[in-house]
């Protein structure tokens, strides 16, 4: 009766090919967000790919939609300096993450001064953050999270599902064959 069982196979499986198209595109994306700097506005949260990695910015008093994507050069036009201070971002690079808060008007004048944040240098993403910033950090909220953490998380949710299907392909089998054996048994009495 078992060889009657479909055998699964996982290069059949749209959950592989999903994943690794998932992993590459991120990967791509890291590579991109080196030369290129894309967002996604949607009211006062925004997402930028900058830098090796991805930004969330919830900046208050902003509407509506917008996305594009521009080079790292003319973001000093934007008042984004930072690129010729960092130049650290324009190369791949690991970064770490990073959660931005508000800065009191002592601790921003220290940033300007010295270039560091509690103490410590901070991740170039979130130094050009305040120093594009400028007095106007107070209001706004930043998450930095580098691709390497985000191609982690897929890849781990991915084994996890894939380890998920094949369990309960195996438990499926386990119940048809018990269901086999019980109505063989039946047959013979």
């Amino acid at each position: 009766m078992d060889s009657e069982l479909p055998r699964p196979s996982l290069l059949r499986s749209p959950l592989l090919w999903c994943g690794l198209m998932l992993l590459v595109f991120l990967g791509w994306a890291w590579r991109d967000s080196v030369g290129r700097w894309s967002y996604v506005r949607a009211g006062s949260v925004s997402a930028h790919s900058m830098a090796s990695g991805v930004t969330i910015l919830r900046m208050p008093g902003r509407s509506g939609w917008e996305s594009g994507s521009v080079d790292p050069p003319p973001m000093s036009r934007l008042g984004l300096e930072g690129y010729g201070r960092y130049p650290e971002l324009l190369r791949l690079r690991l970064g770490r993450p990073e959660l931005s808060r508000a800065l009191a008007e002592k601790e921003l004048v220290a940033f300007f001064k010295t270039g560091l944040l509690d103490g410590r240098e901070p991740d170039p993403v979130v130094g050009m953050f305040y120093h594009g910033a400028g007095g106007s950090s107070r209001s706004v909220r930043m998450v930095f999270i580098p691709y390497w953490c985000v191609m982690l998380a897929v890849a781990g949710v991915w084994a996890g599902l894939i380890y998920w299907r094949y369990r309960s392909i195996q438990e499926h089998r386990a119940e048809l064959a018990g269901a086999a054996a019980e109505n063989d048994s039946g047959h013979e009495s």
